[in-house]
């Protein structure tokens, strides 16, 4: 603008600009068809590359999406497993506590065991042991 402002025209001034310009830079005026045709094809690759970056945008909120379900997904997976895992040791210390309880006592247990009558009867058993008895001392009786 400075050298345009100094009384250069558009095409000397660009010309003069590029001279230290990168290959990109000089590559990109060159496609813009020079200084005179150079706002409408920008701001037609300028709006082509503002909708390549938005769609751009738009596939990494959906791949971020995807990607925060899959890991709290994962995050269920991993507390379930530990759940498990947690619920398995648990048992198994239970298990080999009472194990533990049951060897220490050993003895105190074998003596209810003991205790315990062998043989529990009926009370329908129970009625008929008076009658067996009465038949029996009447057999006897007969038999004298």
């Amino acid at each position: 603008m400075l050298m345009i402002n100094n009384g250069f025209d558009q095409q000397t001034a660009l010309t003069m600009s590029m001279d230290k310009a990168s290959e990109g830079a000089v590559r990109h005026a060159v496609e813009m068809g020079g200084a005179s045709n150079t706002l409408p094809p920008f701001n037609e690759k300028q709006e082509e590359t503002r909708k390549k970056l938005q769609e751009t945008v738009e596939s990494f909120s959906a791949a971020s999406i995807k990607g925060k379900a899959l890991n709290m997904v994962f995050q269920g997976l991993s507390m379930a497993g530990n759940m498990l895992i947690f619920a398995a040791i648990s048992k198994g210390i239970s298990m080999a506590a009472t194990a533990i309880d049951n060897f220490i006592h050993r003895s105190e247990l074998a003596q209810k065991k003991w205790k315990k009558p062998k043989i529990t009867l009926n009370p329908s058993l129970l009625e008929w042991i008076p009658c067996n008895l009465k038949l029996t001392t009447t057999i006897r009786k007969l038999q004298s």
